[in-house]
């Protein structure tokens, strides 16, 4: 699932009634660009444009945890632009219940 899609999974999108305790994303390359210690969650991701909202870490919504990956490469289409300051990253989940 993309990032920005949130809303789909939750139930405010797609009328969806499913409860979902986590939620795995991807795709967003933690913000293509980031600016150490002024800019956390990165200038630029695919799809999100400028300044995105959703580009790395654990978010919770009611109940729901979700977290986002910055992943390990770029795709094809994105050759050409460079991750900056946002290194590739191989996500270790545990859950305990």
């Amino acid at each position: 699932m993309q990032p920005e899609q949130i809303d789909a999974y939750l139930g405010e999108g797609l009328n969806n009634k499913e409860n979902f305790d986590l939620i795995l994303s991807g795709h967003a390359h933690g913000g293509q660009w980031r600016i150490p210690k002024l800019l956390d969650q990165g200038l630029y991701a695919p799809d999100q444009g400028i300044f995105p909202d959703y580009t790395q870490g654990m978010y919770e919504y009611d109940g729901t945890v979700h977290i986002i990956s910055v992943g390990l490469a770029r795709p094809l289409r994105m050759i050409f632009i460079p991750r900056i300051f946002n290194r590739p990253e191989l996500s270790v989940i545990d859950i305990n219940r």
